[in-house]
């Protein structure tokens, strides 16, 4: 597990060209560990974290181009893991490293990337059979940042309906309540 500890000592760096040292070794790692383990959705995810500790960097340092570069690489790493469409962990992680691509590279304007990350949420969604709410609030946290409300809304209560229908009742939003990101519409939840 020595690369874990790469990536965690980038997080814990203050040096930037230290970090994206440590994560490039980490990315490096994980991937030769996914070539090994092509049916494992860790190794891409682990590899892909890394990835998007080095776009926050890229980003900060407005280095556009290695950003993009960085999220592109991510895909391509996303895109060979066997049978993917399969797994709801490795499609809620892309679903929310495309989030994070939009958001960093796009400020959430770019159609066909949004598209992505919608379908892969969404699969995750199917995949997750109604148990789990993070499929829900990432398309919901996606359709408010390019500004759709009321899509938002409407996922939000598709989420909690959804939870409700494998007997879970007392699922009520507290998440998306407590969440900044959703408070112009807090009140449409209540």
């Amino acid at each position: 597990m020595e690369n874990v500890l790469e990536s965690d000592t980038a997080k814990r760096s203050e040096d930037n060209d230290l970090k994206l040292e440590y994560y490039k070794i980490s990315v490096d790692f994980f991937t030769k560990g996914h070539e090994q383990q092509q049916a494992a959705w860790t190794f891409p995810v682990y590899a892909t974290n890394s990835l998007l500790g080095m776009a926050h960097i890229y980003h900060e340092q407005g280095a556009y181009e290695k950003l993009i570069n960085t999220f592109e690489h991510g895909l391509q790493i996303f895109s060979q893991v066997y049978k993917h469409e399969e797994d709801f962990q490795l499609n809620i992680y892309w679903g929310d490293f495309l989030l994070e691509y939009t958001g960093l590279a796009y400020d959430y304007k770019s159609p066909s990337i949004n598209r992505l990350a919608e379908e892969k949420l969404q699969i995750a969604a199917v995949k997750g059979r109604n148990y789990y709410s993070h499929p829900y609030i990432s398309m919901a946290r996606l359709a408010i940042k390019s500004g759709d409300k009321e899509k938002c809304v409407k996922l939000l209560l598709q989420c909690r309906d959804a939870i409700h229908s494998t007997g879970y009742d007392a699922y009520d939003l507290s998440e998306a309540l407590s969440d900044e990101d959703f408070r112009e519409i807090w009140d449409q939840l209540l």
